[in-house]
């Protein structure tokens, strides 16, 4: 029977003839990956798109038709024309031929803690950046953070300067939740396991217009940046990097007393919630919050399976948006040209953070300390949408971008 060619590619979905088939795509940054068909991996080489896939293990690629081929060992023409029943073409339903052997899960690798010897290098990174004022004024202008927020940092020794391709870097002690520790009060007990160490745009190690992110050693994973014990914490609160975590600091003053139950949460890349929800006990009580940034990396969070619905199916209550959304929202209603800036979303999770905890307190129980501590954020917020100053919001926020109000 002849078919055209180019109507059974138009009507046939390849991601979804690879899920129908038993695999799992899953996004990463802008495409889909999966383990591919044709080799054993351990990791997920073959990258998937609507009409096209190639693995990079392998090298197999090509179209839906060079995957229906070599899935089903079937020749060229037998291919069109069972492609052409699911395409509805020839008046037949699919039916699954391949089925991919279910694969068995892969242990968890131990991760060794820091040696004493690398223990000391990251303390002598902490000292470079404590013995700069200069430095630690830069980082805080450029942040849009208090000095203050660096020291208290450098006092719990996790942030520091570290030479990285013969220059110093920015860089973070990257920490995993002891195994046997058990947590108590409003602390968990973190093992150090390896650094985050910050290559600038068009710097020596990273060629591009985007800083970009090492870990070193480069194989313990992208473990996150935890405040708090997230264990106990009533309030968590989630957002998408370190520097976020610390405008956040900043922003609530944390720094200075911080708050019972609350925990604090910054991840660092795409993999990062999954150790977090699987090596971190959390309240089925809990209320969280997550901040994502306005990119892709952000979107991820909203995806099927991404942290939002992962974590939605672990607490009581979980506020979450993107910065997109509220525009999209606001264009719905009818307005047009609509631009979110730092003061509407600072004043938005300002005011909906705070009624959200005391919603969940009983009035009598709510301390003069908080009180006081509304009012005065209050009359702080006026002052911040007076000034226009958005660079505090757009980082405590996840914005994404760093630009002053006009």
């Amino acid at each position: 029977m002849n078919h055209n060619i180019s109507t059974i590619k138009d009507r046939l979905n390849l991601l979804e003839i690879f899920r129908r088939d038993g695999h799992e795509p899953r996004r990463m940054g802008a495409s889909h990956f999966t383990h591919c068909p044709f080799h054993e991996e351990k990791s997920p080489s073959c990258k998937v798109e609507e009409k096209r896939f190639k693995c990079f293990g392998c090298g197999a690629g090509g179209d839906v038709f060079d995957y229906w081929e070599k899935s089903r060992g079937v020749s060229r023409m037998d291919a069109i024309d069972q492609l052409a029943n699911l395409a509805g073409l020839a008046g037949s339903s699919y039916q699954p031929i391949y089925k991919p052997a279910p694969r068995e899960p892969k242990p968890e690798k131990t991760i060794p803690p820091l040696t004493p010897g690398e223990r000391e290098a990251w303390l002598a990174c902490v000292q470079a950046l404590h013995d700069s004022p200069r430095e630690i004024s830069r980082i805080a202008a450029w942040r849009g953070i208090g000095e203050d927020v660096i020291h208290w940092a450098l006092a719990r020794g996790i942030i520091g300067l570290k030479q990285w391709y013969g220059r110093e870097r920015e860089a973070f002690l990257v920490e995993m939740p002891h195994p046997y520790a058990m947590v108590t009060g409003d602390k968990q007990e973190l093992v150090p396991v390896a650094t985050h160490i910050r290559l600038g745009p068009y710097t020596f190690g990273n060629y591009k217009a985007k800083a970009s992110w090492r870990f070193d050693p480069a194989d313990r994973g992208a473990w996150p940046m935890v405040f708090g014990a997230p264990a106990l914490a009533r309030y968590i609160f989630i957002v998408e990097g370190q520097w976020d975590a610390l405008a956040l600091i900043h922003l609530m003053r944390w720094h200075l007393s911080w708050p019972a139950g609350t925990a604090l949460v910054a991840m660092r890349g795409a993999t990062s919630f999954r150790k977090f929800l699987s090596h971190y006990g959390i309240l089925p009580t809990a209320t969280v919050f997550a901040f994502a940034d306005a990119d892709a990396a952000g979107a991820e969070w909203f995806q099927p399976e991404g942290l939002v619905h992962r974590i939605s199916t672990k607490v009581r209550r979980v506020h979450a948006f993107l910065p997109a959304d509220l525009e999209r929202a606001a264009e719905g209603a009818g307005f047009e040209e609509v631009r979110v800036t730092g003061e509407e979303l600072l004043a938005n999770w300002f005011g909906w953070t705070n009624r959200a905890l005391e919603h969940t307190a009983v009035s009598e129980e709510i301390p003069d300390l908080w009180r006081q501590y509304a009012f005065r954020g209050y009359l702080a917020l006026q002052k911040v949408v007076e000034r226009g100053a958005e660079v505090i919001a757009l980082m405590a926020l996840g914005v994404g971008q760093r630009r002053r109000a006009v």
